[in-house]
């Protein structure tokens, strides 16, 4: 017993020695680590794996060396360290934005809609403004860009189609309006006439029967006015320039950098990078000032009428990475995949035209009416059989989407996926179960975007895997007007007081987070700037996400996240998506010091239930690298 004793208390002077040189070691150690920049009393929110929060934070250069009470971080203050104190304000990890065509946020030179839908009527009249301010000659073009294709374009008296609005405008001058999703134009009959074959109806049965479905027809086989999808490259390939952005790198990319630090993104990755977008991105990795991690991702196009189209296509992309070379901020390794197209109908067509997504149960036939203001109803529905059912269009054939994903991936690339339809999101989860095995070994990622219906089971098939979907949050929300565009053409709805009701297949399948996180897959944020708007808006997208609501309706609320998720989707899993998470996304000693500092308090705000002030939420402050590249002195 005794000598047990005298062991006991050995030990214990033996581990208050060590403690006492520990101590020592860590006030020596702690006396190195000298801060730059130190925040205090904050509410710091790390997103690390327990969700931790702190009251400070202290950063050495780039990174972070220190993390948690103010006294326990004021022990890195050195005589020239700025010492900021928050006021409780929140600080998160730098915003990501995995899903923003960056490059088109600043906007160029030409007439515009600014996203806002405007009547037929109003089309008209800023047309006319437009040409009257740029006095093109017969045979120019003339592009109005952030055209509203989805909303508004409400017919009248006066001009009772688009075609009809836009020969208003000219006659004689090229009208093309051109939406800012990269799925929908317009144009007058000038421009239909402008390629050596023009187009018009009998054309379309003969020499472009392969794109007849992207330009609808009136019930009287005339144009509409209305040119989407690939059937938009006929009238590029008459003047590839008309739409040639003339703003230089030099004064477009600062712009661009500084929209991304105003809304507190450091992390994004730009999908279907094009030939001006990769000039403006290497003038700013090569001459301008960085204030944002870049990844890129080329798009794959589809040519299958070419023998050894995919070694071809896979070559081109790899040559651009090439091009690139090495940049610490910027990875030119990703390719997008277009699965199909878009979910939106044309009601405004006679007879409407349905959308062009790959559905499996294909598209019904709802007849509209127009309102005295311009509203839609619906009034019943034209017969369907088998023969003309139709169930859009898929970009390719499910044994070349395998094989396009897994060349893509055994040439080093992450797959991107744009798929909004329930038979592209099928074929997606397919091509992804085909490429993982590669993708794994080759430590690459799998992401799909918008993923706006799916099936339940394809949801989690696509969990299973482990799959990112990269949502706009917003979209999440009901919109009357946009909605009487989608759902009509996959639910049979009762008029417009039907059109949210939650029994329609629509309502119970689109955006469903909750049901792809259930099942394993990994919510991340892509705002898809410009579509929309030309800023990220962080934040009302997160709001969106944690309540799917707008105008006081609520689309689907089984599918919300929770706070932590939503605030995850922003840092720590788009970080991981971008496969820098042992660097960047949350909030811990040694990661690097990518930082935004807002001016409320989310986490008690999203507990209260105040998603307003959510969507009010201001950025005071982004620190990039270390340094500080946005400050809005409040």
């Amino acid at each position: 017993m005794k000598k047990k004793t005298t062991q006991c208390v050995g030990a214990v002077a033996s581990a208050l020695l060590f403690g006492l040189y520990t101590s020592t070691f860590a006030r020596a150690a702690s006396s190195e680590q000298t801060a730059d920049m130190i925040l205090t009393n904050g509410y710091v929110y790390t997103a690390d794996p327990s969700r931790s929060v702190a009251e400070a934070l202290a950063i050495q250069g780039n990174r972070i060396i220190a993390i948690g009470t103010d006294a326990e971080v004021l022990k890195h203050r050195g005589p020239k360290t700025s010492i900021r104190n928050l006021q409780g304000n929140m600080v998160l990890p730098g915003l990501h934005d995995m899903h923003i065509h960056v490059t088109d946020t600043v906007a160029a030179d030409f007439c515009s809609f600014d996203n806002v839908a405007y009547t037929l009527d109003e089309i008209v009249d800023i047309g006319r403004a437009c040409l009257s301010k740029r006095e093109p000659a017969p045979g120019d073009w003339m592009p109005i860009v952030d055209w509203d294709a989805y909303t508004g374009n409400t017919p009248s008296a006066s001009h009772p189609t688009m075609i009809d609005a836009l020969d208003a405008i000219s006659k004689d001058v090229r009208v093309v309006l051109w939406s800012a999703d990269g799925h929908s134009a317009a144009a007058n009959s000038a421009a239909f006439n402008a390629p050596e074959i023009p187009i018009n109806a009998e054309t379309l049965a003969t020499t472009y029967a392969d794109i007849q479905s992207y330009i609808p027809l009136n019930a009287n086989k005339r144009l509409t006015g209305y040119v989407n999808e690939s059937a938009r490259r006929m009238l590029l390939e008459v003047d590839k320039n008309f739409l040639d952005d003339e703003m230089t790198p030099a004064t477009k990319m600062p712009k661009v950098a500084a929209g991304l630090a105003r809304n507190g993104i450091t992390s994004i990755q730009h999908p279907s990078v094009h030939p001006s977008a990769l000039k403006d991105l290497k003038w700013l990795a090569s001459e301008g000032d960085m204030t944002f991690r870049l990844r890129m991702a080329f798009r794959l196009d589809d040519d299958s009428s070419e023998p050894d189209w995919i070694e071809k296509e896979i070559a081109r992309v790899t040559a651009l990475r090439s091009s690139f070379g090495d940049h610490p901020l910027v990875q030119a390794n990703a390719v997008k995949i277009f699965a199909d197209d878009v979910l939106e109908g044309n009601p405004h067509a006679s007879p409407p035209s349905p959308p062009n997504s790959g559905m499996l149960d294909g598209f019904r036939k709802p007849v509209f009416a127009v309102g005295d203001e311009g509203e839609l109803e619906i009034t019943g529905y034209d017969p369907i059989t088998e023969a003309n059912r139709d169930y859009g269009r898929l970009t390719y054939t499910p044994e070349d989407f395998n094989a396009l994903s897994v060349a893509a991936i055994e040439a080093g690339f992450h797959l991107h996926v744009h798929a909004i339809g329930d038979n592209a999101s099928r074929d997606t989860a397919n091509a992804f179960s085909a490429s993982l095995a590669a993708a794994k070994s080759a430590g690459l990622t799998q992401s799909i975007t918008h993923l706006q219906i799916a099936k339940n089971e394809d949801i989690s098939q696509l969990g299973a895997l482990g799959t990112y979907g990269v949502f706009t949050f917003n979209w999440a929300t009901p919109d009357t007007h946009y909605d009487s565009l989608v759902i009509p053409f996959i639910d049979e709805v009762n008029g417009i007081a039907d059109l949210h009701n939650p029994e329609h297949y629509y309502m119970q399948n689109a955006y469903a987070f909750r049901k792809f996180i259930d099942g394993g897959g990994i919510t991340v944020f892509g705002s898809d700037a410009p579509v929309g708007s030309r800023s990220s808006r962080p934040f009302r997208n997160m709001k969106a996400a944690m309540t799917r609501e707008a105008g006081g309706k609520v689309l689907n609320a089984s599918q919300v996240l929770d706070v932590h998720e939503t605030l995850a989707a922003f840092t720590i899993n788009a970080a991981r998506l971008m496969k820098h998470d042992d660097r960047l996304g949350s909030l811990e000693k040694g990661k690097l010091a990518d930082i935004v500092i807002i001016d409320r308090n989310i986490v008690n705000l999203a507990e209260r239930g105040d998603f307003v002030s959510i969507q009010e939420t201001q950025v005071v402050t982004t620190i990039f690298d270390g340094r500080i590249v946005f400050d809005a002195g409040i």
